[in-house]
């Protein structure tokens, strides 16, 4: 039977219920019921649904542990909807951009790039990347990770995966022209700013974005890079050692890019 809607917070309050039902418990964990109508009002809201959801939106990051904030609130009943407002997409980017857990943003920003497409999406957090805080900037290339569309292969059938991945790879070309400027810009305002930037947060995420150095000629950024490795290489911090490690084939270990600190955000 499908849960009734009774309003955001009475929502909200099953929600956090839930997870307190089932987290010292032995029962294996249901998803949370979302009834209809509050996805039908993330499609059509009116003004008191995308206030609750822009100020939900906007709740305190959590610690990775618990789940019983408002902005994951919101992230779990959006994993159920097929269609979302558009008065919604930069509330739930700007979500994604904040969420300090560089693997749970992308219940964020994987929705939204499946509904308003990647380009809109990669150039929404390029935008922020531009003119954000350090930590604005942090979060912005850790969303952009997840803003693309996976290839997932409907059939078994070779044939038929073959044809799938051809058109997704056709999707892939459109979206890269689209996005060819956008790209460009960034890529070069990511290794400046990985040389400008005290953060040892934003050049966690921008590491494996501004390295390894491009041997070509041709790469107008070579200079700019072999700056940023001799930076990399000075700087005494174990995750950015583990990922040059790893980028220049000394180890094999991918190593997981820590959780930012909210501290960092106020100070930035």
């Amino acid at each position: 039977m499908c849960a009734m809607f009774a309003g955001w917070d009475a929502l909200y309050r099953d929600y956090t219920a839930w997870n307190i039902g089932i987290s010292g418990a032995d029962n294996p964990k249901q998803p949370f019921p979302v009834p209809v109508e509050a996805l039908a009002r993330l499609t059509h809201p009116d003004e008191d649904d995308v206030a609750w959801l822009r100020a939900a939106l906007k709740g305190e990051p959590h610690q990775p542990d618990y789940f019983g904030g408002t902005p994951w609130f919101v992230s779990t009943v959006l994993a159920h909807a097929t269609s979302i407002a558009d008065v919604l997409l930069e509330p739930l980017l700007d979500a994604g951009v904040e969420e300090v857990d560089p693997s749970y943003n992308r219940r964020f920003i994987e929705p939204c790039t499946e509904i308003f497409g990647v380009v809109r999406v990669r150039t929404y957090l390029a935008h922020i990347f531009e003119y954000g805080s350090d930590f604005q900037k942090a979060g912005a290339v850790n969303a952009l990770y997840w803003a693309m569309v996976p290839f997932w292969p409907r059939s078994v059938v070779p044939a038929e995966i073959e044809r799938q991945f051809a058109e997704y790879q056709a999707a892939r070309a459109v979206e890269n022209e689209a996005l060819g400027e956008v790209h460009a810009r960034l890529g070069r305002l990511m290794v400046e700013t990985f040389i400008a930037t005290s953060s040892i947060e934003l050049r966690r995420s921008l590491l494996g974005y501004v390295l390894p150095a491009d041997e070509s000629q041709s790469d107008p950024l070579r200079p700019l890079r072999t700056t940023a490795l001799e930076i990399a290489q000075g700087l005494d911090d174990k995750y950015i050692q583990s990922r040059l490690d790893r980028i220049f084939g000394r180890s094999r270990v991918l190593p997981a890019l820590p959780h930012r600190q909210r501290g960092e955000r106020e100070s930035s």
